[in-house]
């Protein structure tokens, strides 16, 4: 039975060549497995998965919910949720199975509810991120941060958002605590120079993390807010 995160070999999908971007190999199985196993939902989603040569950190651990690049077995591809695919049933025979990305720590479907879980901040949060220009300091270490998580508070007596951040760190990486400590020492500095935000940082790996905040909190999608 086919599962959501298995990947096709597109040779032998029932499809036509206008079908599928140029030059695919493989697609992703995105639909739910309960979906799948439904007898009354007669189509699957797929999404093309394109080769890349390496990953941008900012692609990974879907952070972007628009784009996804994920490995598998040293090798890169790059999911778009603009490129999604409706096919019958019939057409996607199970041997055409090759691998699956489910083994991922639910990557993939996390990136695949990201549109549905999204927080929508306050206009007046995205202008203390804008004014600090957190992207900027986000994407030189995009690779070893996980994700980034928001907490506010209104406060009524300065008539204005405190804001809790959480930079979560990949504790996979060689050099985790190397770089979360060179992280913490640029923020902290680019902190001091906006005194006037109520912004108040975690810098944590991701074993470190509680249940309790991550619960608490919402994640971060840098490319829907608007950055100088």
């Amino acid at each position: 039975m086919l599962a959501q995160g298995d990947v096709l070999d597109v040779q032998q999908l029932g499809v036509g060549p206008d079908t599928l971007p140029d030059g695919i190999r493989y697609v992703v199985v995105i639909s739910h497995s309960c979906d799948i196993a439904n007898g009354k939902e007669p189509m699957i989603e797929l999404l093309p998965c394109h080769k890349i040569d390496s990953p941008e950190g900012n692609m990974t651990y879907a952070k972007n919910p628009r784009e996804l690049h994920l490995d598998f077995n040293n090798s890169w591809y790059a999911l778009k949720a603009s490129e999604k695919i409706l096919l019958a049933k019939e057409l996607v025979p199970e041997p055409s199975k090759l691998f699956s990305f489910t083994a991922q720590e639910q990557i993939l479907p996390t990136w695949l509810a990201a549109r549905y879980r999204r927080h929508a901040l306050d206009n007046s949060i995205n202008e203390i991120l804008k004014k600090i220009h957190l992207k900027k300091i986000v994407d030189r270490y995009s690779k070893p941060l996980k994700v980034a998580l928001i907490k506010s508070i209104y406060n009524e007596e300065l008539q204005n958002y405190e804001l809790f951040l959480y930079f979560v760190f990949d504790s996979d990486c060689d050099d985790c605590d190397e770089k979360m400590e060179e992280f913490s020492k640029q923020f902290e500095d680019l902190l001091n120079k906006h005194e006037d935000c109520l912004i108040t940082p975690f810098y944590v790996r991701d074993d470190d993390i509680s249940l309790y905040e991550v619960e608490h909190a919402a994640v971060l999608y840098f490319d829907y807010l608007s950055f100088d």
